[in-house]
This record gives C-alpha cells, structure tokens and sequence, in this order.
C-alpha cells in the first residue's frame, strides 16, 4: 500500500510542485516598475510571501507602531488603519476584525507580514509573477489601473468575497496538506476523515457564497468565482477515489479535473480584479489555447503528455 502511494502521490503531486519549487528563495519585490530591497530578505510561509512590515508600509507611505507589551504592531495614515498581534491570524483593518491566511511573526528580530493581505489593505495591487519569482507591487496613485471608488455596498461585498476566498484556500491547503505532504505518515482512517471535513467545509462556504448580496458591478465576476468553487467540490470525490482506491488511471484524470479547478480559479481572480477597476473581463491566451488543446484532445495521457499544453498549465 505504501509503495504504491508514493507512485500515486508522485503522480499527483506534480499539479502542486510550483508553489514549493522556490521554498528557498528569496523573491524579489517590484514597486511601481523598480526592483526594491530590505535589509532583511523577504521569505515564503505557507505559500505566502512574508515581508519586514516596516519596509513595506513605509515604501507605501504609511507609519509603523510597536506595541511591546502587547506585542502588536500597528500600522497608519491616510484613511487606513491596521494592527496585528504577533502569532495570531486575526486582524484588524480600521476596527474590522479580519482573518489572516499567515500571522504576522518575529524573525531576526524583525517582525514580518504576509505581503499580500497588508499591500492590498493599503490600496496597493499585488500581483504574483511565477517565472521570474517576483512580487510586483502597484500603489494606484494616478495609474489607469486603479481600482476605483466602491460604494458601501460593493465594499461590504469585497470584504466579505475576499473573507470566503481565504476559507476556501485554507481548506484546500489543509487538503493538500494531509495528501500530499503528510500522506504516508496517515492511514486510509485519516485520509477519508481529511477528505470528509475539507468536504464539509468547502460546502460551507459555497453556501455562504451563494447567498451574499452581490452588487450589479460584481454580478459577473461573482459567476466565476461561484463556477470556481463548484469546481473544488466536484474535484474531491477524484481525489479521494485516485488515492484510496489505488486507481492510477483515476488518479491521471484526477490532475486532469484539478488542472480544470486551477483554470476556473484563474478565470475568478482575473475577472474579480477587472470588475474591482471597473473594466470589462477579458480572458487570458493562455485559458483560450487551454480550452482549446483540451477540447482536440480525447486521451487523458496523450494530453498530459502534451508540451503545449505542459506550458500553459506552467504559464497559468
């Protein structure tokens, strides 16, 4: 049974490679256009990128409080105010409690913070460039890119899209986790009861989804986001079957589905990001030749061999 996981997980885990590739790495940071640097590297945790937050927030032009006793740091200016405790993956955003995919830590007496969460509550856009292992970092300031004014309403709505975007990710990470990572240190036992909660709570969070007040302006893109998710639960029961089951052939048609789920996800972010600026969505190339080279391909294996298609599995 062992050795035939480690078969099956190699199989598998290929569609999860890229987001370890790099583990020990520095990635490099790019503000508006500029390659810039700390003193202190930058490092990836849990696939989020942790920076000094002192480095950052004041790149972006905001002031940085310590708090020893509380061991809070604080974060300020303009419209926005952020704190957040060391270890804890709880934050507050001008006295909304918010929920951290990464809590904020000390490291070489320097305390870092998950990179995205703080740029993004600071009206930075961030965007992830895999090839070259760079962050890119947009503060919006008089740029056609810049997200524009929300009302109440659509911002209650952003706030909220994005608190269910990271439950969702959490649960496929824990997935991933206990799968793959973890996956010959758990019985069959453990890996059903993994499978049964992540199940659980990715319906949890479809339902939530399925019932927010969407604004006319993210009716859109909210349909991806909701296609998107559907996607993770459809997925599940591959997953399962493809290990459990010892089924190699379910398990090549199992990275067939999950590649599908990592499609539909692009298509939400992308989507979510033009309607944030107001733009009409339109879809990436390299989605388009996706959809197209699966569409001429009727063999599982034969496309997963396909280096067309290998490239733009790579690019997405």
């Amino acid at each position: 049974m062992k050795k035939f996981k480690s078969v099956l997980f190699s199989l598998v885990l290929m569609i999860f490679v890229t987001s370890n590739v790099f583990a020990g790495r520095s990635p490099l940071i790019e503000y508006n256009g500029k390659i810039i640097k700390s003193d202190v590297a930058p490092y990836i945790k849990n696939e989020r990128t942790m920076v000094p937050i002192r480095f950052i927030s004041e790149t972006l032009g905001y002031k940085v409080t310590w708090d020893k006793d509380k061991r809070e740091v604080g974060i300020s200016g303009k419209d926005t105010e952020i704190s957040l405790k060391i270890d804890s993956t709880k934050a507050k955003v001008n006295g909304k409690e918010l929920k951290l995919d990464a809590p904020a830590s000390i490291k070489k007496d320097r305390t870092f913070v998950p990179l995205r969460f703080v740029a993004e509550n600071l009206k930075a856009e961030v965007k992830w460039d895999n090839k070259n292992f760079k962050v890119i970092i947009n503060d919006n300031k008089g740029q056609a890119s810049s997200i524009i004014d929300l009302t109440t309403e659509e911002d209650k709505y952003v706030k909220e899209l994005t608190s269910l975007q990271g439950d969702l990710s959490k649960s496929m990470k824990d997935l991933k986790s206990s799968f793959f990572e973890n996956a010959a240190k758990l019985s069959d036992a453990d890996l059903t009861n993994a499978y049964e909660r992540a199940d659980r709570e990715i319906r949890a969070t479809l339902d939530k989804l399925k019932v927010l007040d969407v604004p006319e302006k993210f009716k859109a893109s909210h349909q991806y986001t909701l296609k998107a998710s559907e996607k993770a639960l459809e997925i599940l029961p591959g997953l399962k079957n493809s290990i459990l089951s010892k089924d190699e052939k379910a398990a090549k048609a199992f990275i067939m589905e999950l590649n599908d789920f990592q499609v539909k996800l692009q298509e939400a972010t992308d989507s979510f990001k033009a309607a944030l600026k107001g733009e009409d969505y339109k879809v990436q190339k390299d989605i388009e030749v996706y959809k197209d080279q699966k569409e001429k391909q009727n063999s599982t294996t034969n496309l997963l061999q396909d280096k067309t298609f290998k490239n733009i599995i790579k690019n997405l």
